[in-house]
């Protein structure tokens, strides 16, 4: 599901950005929340699995980094939709 909603961002960031769409670009900040809200519930099924023993602490090492990973891609998405929409208002104050 995580994968499935950056597919989906990643897919509406390079449009905006390609076709320089402000309405495309308004959409992309949701599913960043989304993403990161996956990522939080992702993130608690796992530490189930350690506390369960379902899971070695090795392996969660590499899945906390692929989960970090995926989430930072979906922060890139959104603050380019942010300059996206800045640069069509003429104001550049993005952080």
């Amino acid at each position: 599901m995580l994968c499935k909603a950056l597919e989906e961002i990643l897919d509406m960031t390079v449009t905006a950005f390609a076709n320089n769409d402000s309405d495309l670009a308004c959409n992309i900040e949701p599913l960043e929340q989304v993403v990161d809200n996956l990522k939080s519930t992702l993130r608690d099924h796992h530490i189930v699995r350690l506390k369960d023993g379902a899971c070695t602490v090795e392996v969660g090492f590499i899945w906390a980094d692929i989960l970090t990973n995926l989430e930072r891609a979906s922060d890139h998405c959104s603050n380019i939709a942010a300059c996206i929409l800045d640069a069509n208002q003429h104001n550049m104050n993005v952080h």
